[in-house]
């Protein structure tokens, strides 16, 4: 009897050495996680204030507050040239050594005007909607220039008006300053790409800097202390971003491999689009590293997932990073190094 009971039990625990030895051999686990945990990944990060406590009210208007910003980019490339070398100026309209044309304040306005009517809405749809549906090398989305331009456009405009016009004018200094606020927020919340978010962030973060200078010309104590009170969310939410950017662009290592647990556990787990973006596109330089056969699996494991995603965008992540070579990694370091890419 006990001669039995201890082959039966010879037999369990030898099948389950060889279920264990088989699942290491032929399906090895993929690296676990250095700096991110599943738990982290499942919040999604906020300015943390509403922009009521700034403007008063949120924006409510309908419609894509998109397709006005892309009416002002375009009218900003339409006019490049005179626009730039109108705000190449404003040094001297500060220092009152000179005075915007009115033929330059009309086409700075026409380009604000377009910022202004989307600041009114309440929300954006913009990359992939208003822009050509890939991701392609250097995997950089160049749209993010494009909404800075339209921010600096702004900050001129209220430079203008408090240079220019003085007390009478700060209205419309504050006017802009708040449509620069909105569209960084909207930068932020349509999360769309990491570059993109950093950028909203930089903008309110700009636009707050103005209006708290504004505030202390204006004798407004109370709306200083306000935008003081959103400015310290935005500045906690662009830490938590850095620490993020860090881990997916492997940024102490350039286009060397970032750690391929924390990037197979941001693409699947993280709450935030922008960030999942961005780390499946990172498993493309993953999967050129020196990987154990279970990082290799599971590289191709999240790849062939988000080439099924319901989000094009994660789509058009995932078939970027299946498609990139290591001849694209090379070739995206000797740029950088030749200056031909700047990644601000």
């Amino acid at each position: 009897m006990h001669n039995k009971l201890a082959w039966v039990l010879a037999a369990i625990f030898g099948s389950a050495a060889v279920i264990w030895i088989a699942k290491v051999v032929f399906f090895p686990s993929p690296t676990e996680p250095a700096k991110t945990q599943r738990r982290s990944m499942r919040v999604l990060r906020s300015p943390g204030e509403s922009l009521s406590l700034v403007l008063g009210s949120e924006p409510s208007g309908g419609g894509n507050a998109g397709r006005d910003y892309k009416a002002g980019m375009d009218a900003y490339e339409a006019r490049k040239d005179a626009i730039e070398q109108a705000m190449d100026r404003l040094g001297d309209v500060v220092r009152k050594e000179y005075k915007f044309t009115a033929e330059e304040v009309a086409l700075l306005e026409k380009v604000a005007d377009h910022v202004s009517a989307g600041a009114a809405r309440k929300e954006m749809t913009f990359y992939f909607e208003l822009t050509a549906k890939r991701i392609d090398r250097p995997y950089y989305p160049f749209e993010a220039e494009r909404f800075q331009r339209l921010m600096h456009v702004c900050e001129t405009l209220a430079y203008h008006h408090v240079a220019t016009g003085g007390p009478q004018e700060y209205p419309q200094a504050e006017k802009r300053l708040f449509d620069m606020l909105v569209l960084g927020r909207h930068m932020v919340d349509e999360r769309a790409r990491f570059h993109i978010v950093e950028r909203g962030i930089g903008v309110q973060l700009a636009a707050c800097d103005l209006l708290t200078q504004l505030y202390r010309k204006w004798n407004k104590p109370d709306k200083a202390s306000r935008t003081a009170d959103y400015k310290g969310g935005l500045v906690k939410l662009q830490s938590q971003y850095f620490d993020l950017i860090r881990i997916v662009r492997g940024l102490d290592a350039r286009w060397q491999a970032p750690h391929p647990g924390d990037i197979f556990n941001l693409a699947a787990n993280h709450a935030d689009r922008a960030v999942r973006v961005e780390a499946i596109i990172s498993l493309g330089f993953v999967k050129h590293g020196r990987l154990k056969r279970g990082d290799r699996r599971r590289v191709r494991q999240l790849i062939d997932r988000k080439l099924a995603s319901a989000d094009e965008i994660e789509q058009a992540a995932a078939q970027a990073a299946n498609d990139m070579t290591s001849e694209d990694i090379r070739m995206m370091d000797r740029e950088y190094n030749e200056g031909l890419l700047e990644f601000e």
